[in-house]
């Protein structure tokens, strides 16, 4: 049996923090518009409470799966789960 090199050896890519920010904010911002609790979205994605509590804390990575889960849940694309956070427009006075 080979021993494993460091040059045959791949590094698990961790995600940005900034990823994970919008991540959390868009789910975020997505259950509150959809009127869902945390709960709720939990339930409808067939995911635990704890996690999309998490999630919104930036404390876990999801998986494809759980991003398809949620954007399913949220009746959403996923596209809309992780792109860039928009700012608010300014409004007129």
């Amino acid at each position: 049996m080979a021993k494993s090199t460091a040059a045959t050896r791949r590094k698990r890519h961790k995600p940005s923090h900034e990823l994970l920010e919008r991540i959390a904010h868009n789910v975020r911002v997505l259950r509150v518009h959809s009127g869902f609790t945390q709960e709720r979205l939990a339930d409808v994605a067939e995911l635990d409470r704890t996690y999309i509590g998490d999630l919104e804390h930036c404390r876990h990575n999801p998986s494809a799966a759980t991003l398809e889960a949620l954007a399913v849940a949220l009746e959403v694309d996923v596209v809309e789960i992780v792109s860039p956070i928009k700012a608010p427009r300014k409004r007129r006075l």
